[in-house]
């Protein structure tokens, strides 16, 4: 059974069981720390074997853990790839959001947002944690269902709101933040997955390319 004590999906958010001084309760921490040393695990077994189906023992042994608390935390490996997942569309948004933040203009908030979604397919340590995800997605989403999605969408609103943004601060005319974050998003996870899937050496300028292509046609 796993442990609602440690699950973000269901169950009890860690985030509320603290003591009366702040402090994780110490068998919640050691959890939250035995679920976080499997989630990285996981994610070096797929970035090194390129797959999203890692072997359990190959996950427990890379994080020094066992299959029993394994169980403990996960129902069952489909359940652990959920959270993987997850935890890399967090990761991923997160540095989206940090590299947004430095950008003042909304529409260079845009450009930002494509040119570092582009970049997993440029710096080979963020290609082989994406290959797993890109060459299996329809695993994936056979496993999560329309989760997957909801974890998708989480970048495409990101994306959204800059264009939004940029209509309101008077930089785009006639854009349409729906349609258009839609149509960019898919320009760029397309391109992103071609260069990954036929394993194209992806330059800076190649990026460039794509990134004004996309923010030029904002401007109609």
């Amino acid at each position: 059974m796993s442990n609602p004590a440690v699950r973000g999906d269901r169950g009890v958010s860690a985030q509320i069981l603290y003591s009366a001084s702040g402090q994780l309760e110490p068998e919640v921490a050691a959890g939250l720390d035995e679920v976080q040393r499997m989630i990285a695990a996981g994610i070096a077994e797929m970035a090194q074997k390129e797959t999203v189906d890692p072997r359990v023992s190959d996950i427990v042994r890379r994080a020094g853990l066992s299959n029993k608390t394994f169980y403990r935390h996960f129902g069952s490996k489909d359940e652990f790839l959920g959270a993987v997942l997850r935890q890399t569309l967090t990761l991923q948004s997160e540095r989206l959001q940090r590299c947004l933040a430095t950008e003042d203009r909304a529409l260079d908030r845009v450009r930002i947002w494509v040119r570092e979604v582009l970049a997993l397919a440029v710096h080979p340590e963020l290609v082989a944690i994406t290959r797993p995800l890109v060459v299996h997605q329809a695993r994936l989403f056979s496993i999560l269902g329309t989760e997957f999605w909801k974890s998708v969408d989480t970048l495409k609103t990101q994306l959204r709101d800059a264009i939004a943004e940029a209509v309101c601060a008077g930089e785009l005319k006639q854009a349409d933040p729906v349609a258009d974050a839609d149509a960019i998003f898919h320009l760029a996870t397309g391109w992103l997955h071609a260069r990954i899937v036929e394993n194209l050496a992806t330059t800076e300028k190649d990026v460039e390319q794509i990134v004004d292509f996309a923010v030029r046609g904002l401007h109609r």
